[in-house]
């Protein structure tokens, strides 16, 4: 995990499953939202019981089951930004376009082009589609990846070390 926007997804994602297994746990016993109000008294309802409950609980119950709903809108976003974290981690932490294509134009800017090459590839998650060829562009700079997504990636060769090639 590489940029702050992984980290952030992961703990929204944490949160969200601890809220939810903690609610899950409590509703076992019923809640708030599925019972009923019935002359000042508080019951819950479960599958075939009903039982009464002090206004406190009932209230807590409420607003716990409201914030196990939100709680799993927030894990869905947390997921998402895991996803796009590590969909971005080749892009130095940001998935951009102008970002990209910032690194692309300085890794070929007034560099001599040491080789093209079209081969098979795997960069991080992305992989291109069997039987198709990225095409690789070497400068002194660094390389530039056509991958099948259609935008290019730039890795800067202050980037690249032992553990790139395995």
């Amino acid at each position: 995990m590489h940029n702050k926007g992984t980290w952030v997804g992961v703990a929204l994602l944490v949160v969200s499953l601890l809220n939810g297994a903690w609610f899950l746990t409590e509703a076992s016993k019923g809640t708030a939202i599925h019972g009923y109000i019935r002359d000042g008294h508080y019951i819950f309802v479960t599958d075939r019981l009903e039982y009464e409950v002090t206004k406190a609980t009932w209230d807590w119950s409420y607003a716990h089951e409201i914030s196990a709903y939100a709680s799993f809108l927030i894990g869905v976003a947390g997921f998402a930004l895991i996803v796009h974290g590590f969909g971005s981690a080749l892009d130095g932490g940001t998935s951009s376009p102008g970002y990209r294509a910032r690194r692309v134009d300085w890794v070929l800017q007034g560099q001599p082009v040491l080789g093209v090459f079209r081969c098979q590839s795997r960069v991080g998650a992305m992989t291109s589609w069997v039987g198709s060829r990225s095409k690789v562009t070497v400068t002194a700079r660094g390389l530039v990846l056509g991958l099948s997504d259609g935008a290019p990636r730039a890795i800067v060769a202050s980037e690249i070390d032992d553990r790139s090639w395995v």
